[in-house]
């Protein structure tokens, strides 16, 4: 028995790890759960998988009978936790990800600001600890299951459906709701990480996240379009042969494969692909002047430092802007390329200078989409 804390359990990966567990209960058990403001769900997720620790932004709608309170960090280092599921998205997931690398624990991450903002400081922590990361977004979770033990690998080919906006004429993306950004094509996922499939800064984060992840270097790496979300990476190898992992747009392939690794598990509710009927699998170069973020994003990640955090802040403002109707669509990589070209880089020594440099950002984006495009 495997035991398990999901971090963001009410979220669109939260909830997909809980029913994997509801599938394999004799395999997985939730010790500990946090959960943000959906009070209503996280109750009846607590009655349902009765875990002993609990966290949530409104611990006082928590129905507190039995359970324990403890904060993030705490409950991600627990002596009896085998596994922490990051489900969450953005920076929240920071500190509990390094409490639980320093306390050795294996880490299915779904998250992947962390490694966006300072992926230098958790490797490094990784690597001076017994705690181990596994990707769960699909994406590095197939360059994971394609690179297998090998040492010879000469790229990295990460694929991208395109998002919402992909068929939209670019002299109509100006007109793009957030109603009509929130209809990804093939997947299920929050508003935050659906909008960044959108604008494709989704992709560029997940260059950044395996860049950190598998230690390859920014020019081996690439990404490409794929409409139909069955290929989820490439990795082509030193003998140009090329490795591919194949399924149906399901994200508890890859939950699923991050808690039982190394076993791959029999699971009769995922929908198999069937080759004998005619399959398309097409792929194309990424149309730059529809994604002008990718490459914003991208260019500061390479310059290190204090650039990636600052992007990944006017990401996160802008989209959060635009979903409450104050911005346009196609000024969300103008914010972020104007913040990106404004900033004067700088290193960082530990987690309060992020913090510090993030909420600097964070004004400074704030300021910009209100004064400037609002």
């Amino acid at each position: 028995m495997k035991t398990i804390v999901v971090i963001g359990c009410t979220g669109s990966v939260g909830t997909q790890t809980l029913d994997i567990v509801r599938q394999f209960p004799d395999q997985l058990s939730v010790i500990g759960m946090a959960a943000g403001n959906n009070t209503d769900l996280f109750n009846k997720l607590i009655e349902e998988f009765s875990p002993k620790y609990v966290n949530c932004n409104r611990n006082s709608a928590i129905n507190s009978k039995g359970v324990s309170f403890l904060n993030l960090e705490e409950m991600c280092s627990l002596p009896e936790v085998d596994i922490v599921v990051m489900a969450t998205s953005g920076l929240i997931g920071l500190e509990p990800t390094i409490a639980a690398l320093k306390a050795g624990k294996t880490i299915a991450l779904s998250n992947k600001e962390p490694l966006v903002v300072a992926g230098e400081l958790i490797k490094q922590i990784e690597k001076e600890s017994t705690g181990q990361i596994y990707p769960v977004d699909s994406e590095p979770s197939a360059i994971w299951q394609c690179i297998g033990s090998s040492n010879k690998v000469h790229k990295l080919i990460i694929t991208g459906s395109g998002g919402s906006t992909r068929d939209i004429p670019i002299n109509k993306l100006d007109l793009v709701t957030p109603e009509m950004a929130l209809k990804h094509p093939n997947w299920a996922m929050g508003e935050k990480i659906t909008i960044d499939s959108a604008t494709m800064v989704n992709k560029a984060f997940e260059i950044i996240e395996s860049h950190w992840l598998f230690s390859m270097p920014w020019e081996k790496m690439e990404a490409v379009i794929h409409p139909q979300s069955l290929v989820h990476s490439l990795v082509e190898f030193d003998d140009a042969s090329v490795k591919a992992q194949i399924s149906n747009p399901n994200m508890q392939i890859p939950i699923q494969y991050a808690l039982f690794y190394p076993d791959n598990i029999t699971n009769p509710n995922f929908e198999r692909l069937d080759f004998k009927e005619s399959i398309n699998m097409n792929f194309f170069p990424i149309d730059h002047e529809r994604y002008p973020a990718f490459n914003t994003v991208l260019t500061a990640a390479q310059m290190g430092g204090s650039h990636p955090m600052v992007v990944n802040t006017a990401d996160e403002i802008a989209v959060e802007q635009f979903l409450q109707h104050k911005i346009k669509y196609t000024d969300i990589p103008r914010i972020i390329e104007h913040m990106s070209n404004g900033h004067s880089n700088t290193t960082y020594r530990d987690i309060r200078d992020i913090h510090d440099i993030i909420n600097d950002a964070s004004r400074k984006t704030l300021e910009i989409c209100t004064t400037k495009y609002s």
